[in-house]
């Protein structure tokens, strides 16, 4: 089969067999673009968008991300009939896979970039590589927030009861400080938006709590 997921499934493990972590749909704030994949080995960054077809769309796509990520790649199941479409990856410095039943193989190196943002690395922080599917069409992805959530209840299921204020310190949350961090999980908890933790008060503190 080719649908993009399964291209996604097949360049994932392409990318684990050179002992990278893999991450499916990364979103880097609300709203913002989506990174098909990011994998990240030793704090290399690894971006690859996935495409049925090899057009100039998903190279528009993949070139947002050479400023965040170490190497970039498009990946598709042929490498297209078109000689021009080479041409503006290798002169983009954007990387070709061609994945299809019979493996996954590098047809266009990319170009190592040294120098770049951390915002990728960021939207990784307590990131679940089992959050969703390469490719899927459900719009499923990771998010900075996601992260947030996924750290609190880890550290609810670990430490029932706990204080807010000792959640938030002792986890790593995408809010500019401590003090927004609260409010914001006081706020999207009450509004049905955080689910697996539940909150009761105590004073004028906040307690946190796993559900399920």
């Amino acid at each position: 089969m080719n649908t993009e997921i399964d291209l996604g499934i097949r360049v994932t493990a392409w990318l684990q067999d050179q002992d990278f972590e893999v991450f499916p749909e990364v979103q880097l704030f609300r709203y913002g673009p989506v990174a098909d994949i990011v994998a990240r080995r030793r704090g290399l960054i690894v971006e690859v968008e996935l495409k049925n077809s090899l057009g100039l769309r998903v190279i528009e796509q993949a070139d947002y991300w050479t400023r965040r990520a170490h190497l970039v790649y498009v990946a598709c199941p042929t490498g297209g009939r078109s000689r021009l479409v080479p041409r503006i990856l290798k002169l983009l410095g954007i990387g070709l896979l061609v994945s299809g039943e019979y493996g996954t193989k590098e047809e266009l190196r990319p170009e190592w970039r040294r120098a770049v943002g951390m915002d990728l690395n960021r939207a990784l922080a307590n990131a679940n590589p089992a959050y969703a599917m390469p490719g899927n069409s459900e719009g499923k992805r990771w998010s900075p927030f996601q992260g947030t959530v996924e750290a609190v209840r880890r550290y609810a299921a670990a430490h029932p009861g706990a204080m807010l204020r000792e959640v938030v310190d002792g986890i790593r949350t995408h809010y500019s400080s401590p003090t927004t961090a609260r409010a914001c999980i006081v706020q999207w908890t009450l509004a049905g938006r955080i689910t697996g933790i539940r909150l009761e008060r105590v004073g004028r503190a906040w307690t946190v709590w796993p559900t399920g």
